[in-house]
């Protein structure tokens, strides 16, 4: 209930801010969506195949122009991830922080790119507390596609690569990289 409040005071924030720096030529929004999440497991000898787990995301971002046709689009986001494997499910939780490079045409077509943090909020197998076996924070990459219509509503598309290990401490050789297709639907403040 908390992270839903935080949440909540983010977007009103966000949504404040937007009609005071519209005449500054930057733009804010907010979208929510669904995250196919997995993970990609390498060395160490492991025997689990993991699953995709559809998990949640929700959150808000600013378009500060840069250029003709370019703009950063830095974001604050709550991120579900995980995977399941033989019948369990292990969740993170992540407060992402993803920044990235732009580049939109007169349609309303874009395509980005960039680097993203995420700071781990609460990690569980099947129920279980599992935080203190996972890295406090996750580095990724990436990249997408958007289509935002004339009247804000925009439509987007990505895929999430996972950088940094997770695990603590595992097996010599062993790591496991968060990865996620998202999907999500939102909507730009148009300025006046």
């Amino acid at each position: 209930m908390r992270k839903l409040l935080t949440i909540l005071a983010l977007l009103g924030t966000v949504y404040n801010a937007s009609a005071q720096l519209k005449s500054d030529g930057i733009m804010f929004g907010v979208k929510a969506g669904i995250n196919l999440a997995n993970v990609s497991i390498s060395g160490g000898g492991t025997s689990i195949s993991p699953n995709s787990l559809t998990r949640g995301t929700v959150g808000a971002f600013a378009m500060i122009p840069g250029g003709k046709n370019f703009t950063i689009q830095p974001e604050l986001l709550y991120s579900g991830m995980g995977f399941g494997y033989s019948g369990s499910k292990v969740t993170f939780d992540y407060l992402s922080v993803p920044v990235l490079a732009k580049f939109t045409g007169a349609s309303g077509f874009g395509i980005y790119a960039g680097p993203q943090i995420g700071f781990l909020l609460s990690a569980k197998d099947d129920g279980d507390d599992i935080k203190e076996n996972i890295k406090s924070t996750d580095f990724s990459g990436v990249f997408g596609a958007d289509y935002t219509l004339s009247n804000g509503i925009n439509f987007a598309a990505r895929y999430q690569l996972g950088f940094s290990n997770f695990i603590k401490e595992g097996d010599p050789g062993e790591a496991a990289k968060n990865n996620a297709f998202t999907f999500t639907i939102g909507y730009v403040f148009k300025r006046k």
